[in-house]
């Protein structure tokens, strides 16, 4: 996203995760991590999470579940 936004929300990053096919952990509430995967899909009240460019989504998740997003760098070869 361009640093000069500043009107984010939580749908709008998640859409750009989606875009950017950033891997990405999502935590509930509590801290406890609900997933890690790459947003497949931003629906309504729902987001789709898949684990690999080619795979189908297998976890979903309520947008109102999350509390907080981190993305995830891709790993390193050295």
């Amino acid at each position: 996203m361009p640093d000069g936004e500043r009107d984010h929300n939580l749908r709008t990053v998640l859409l750009d995760a989606a875009k950017r096919n950033k891997t990405v952990r999502f935590f509930g509430p509590t801290g406890v991590v609900l997933a890690e995967g790459m947003v497949a899909h931003v629906g309504e009240n729902v987001v789709a999470v898949k684990q690999t460019d080619d795979a189908e989504p297998d976890q979903f998740l309520l947008i109102s579940a999350i509390v907080k997003i981190q993305f995830i760098p891709a790993p390193r070869t050295f």
